[in-house]
């Protein structure tokens, strides 16, 4: 039963360039055969369990998750989900809505393919729903501050928030997004910055790229991973939507999730929320305990406000109904410095 049934939480943000659960659990998507069509395989906590599964180490599966279980991180939660290769019909879309159908508990995405028709597609079909894709391009048209038509600028031009493109020269033969979400998936939302991040493993080197190709780059919202004064860093940590980065959405994402939980928690733990009064309960044990450990967690900045209805002026119908509705918070997103500008003077 979805919690959206009995209780209705929307948290939206904005960015001045828009108008506008497991967390810690990845899922895999492969073609592999090790297991039949239609398998999702249990969480597994190391690359030894993923050998015990069966998984050889030829396998793409095997591949992936030896990426991800390399980071120093403490990363424990993948799954497998395998796509019927011989099934016309089940396309890397379909196989995203028949994972979910086999078990919703993942949030992290990411698939074998790097064709960039199967990423746009899986990133649109993402973007309704609460998960967190990342796909993977080799193609260097990305690099040309010219060309319109990559997949970087093609999710781009669909503002796509909860798909980030990674390009690497490699991409085609190594699993740099595995690794990326094995260095951040296991730290609570809030806090961490996806950018400036060093990836473990001898398969994750790094880029090296021309000012016209890092320009192209970051103006098409495609992130990398370079030496910068000889340190291996991921860059920007950005999404395919203009003022919207990786960090925010598994921040805002959590933060929806764990206050849906929270009211069920407080509706099962009392004999029951009186309509008269109750917002007052609601706006105490749900929103602003929720906030107050979003702030803690630094997703959000503490000036937040939060306003209430009187019971007295809510609709009769809505009384009625036993629904109350209008209760509302305004947040600021904490975000991240990603580069400075510095200027200064020395004199004699």
């Amino acid at each position: 039963m979805a919690l959206q049934d009995y209780v209705d939480i929307q948290v939206s943000f904005e960015a001045e360039t828009v108008s506008r659960v497991g967390f810690g659990t990845l899922l895999f998507i492969t073609e592999d055969t090790t297991e039949d069509p239609g398998t999702m395989t249990s969480v597994l906590g190391s690359l030894d369990e993923a050998e015990d599964a069966g998984y050889g180490t030829e396998t793409e599966p095997y591949k992936f998750a030896q990426a991800a279980f390399a980071q120093d991180n403490g990363f424990s939660r993948l799954k497998i989900y395998h796509k019927d290769p011989d099934d016309q019909e089940e396309s890397w879309v379909e196989a995203v809505g028949n994972a979910v159908d086999t078990d919703i508990d993942f949030y992290a995405l990411a698939i074998e393919s790097r064709e960039a028709a199967d990423i746009e597609a899986v990133a649109g079909n993402v973007e309704a729903r609460t998960l967190l894709f990342i796909g993977v391009t080799a193609d260097t048209d990305v690099l040309d501050d010219q060309d319109g038509t990559d997949i970087a600028s093609t999710l781009l031009d669909q503002n796509l928030s909860r798909t980030g493109l990674l390009f690497k020269r490699d991409g085609n033969e190594s699993y740099p997004e595995a690794a990326w979400f094995g260095r951040m998936l296991p730290d609570d939302p809030g806090r961490v910055n996806w950018a400036w991040k060093t990836l473990s493993g001898s398969g994750q080197t790094t880029d090296s790229f021309n000012s016209d190709e890092r320009a192209a780059l970051r103006d098409k919202r495609c992130n990398y991973y370079e030496s910068v004064a000889g340190n291996s860093v991921t860059y920007e940590g950005v999404t395919s939507e203009p003022g919207i980065y990786l960090d925010i959405v598994r921040g805002i994402d959590w933060l929806q999730q764990r206050m849906q939980e929270d009211y069920i928690a407080v509706q099962t733990g009392r004999d029951q929320i009186p309509y008269v009064g109750g917002g007052e309960i609601i706006e105490s044990e749900v929103v602003r305990r929720r906030l107050d450990i979003a702030v803690d967690r630094g997703v959000i900045a503490d000036e937040y406000t939060v306003s209430v209805p009187n019971w007295r002026d809510q609709d009769p119908t809505d009384r009625a109904d036993r629904h109350f509705p209008g209760i509302t918070f305004e947040a600021t997103y904490v975000g991240a410095v990603n580069s400075v500008k510095i200027r200064g003077t020395v004199s004699p």
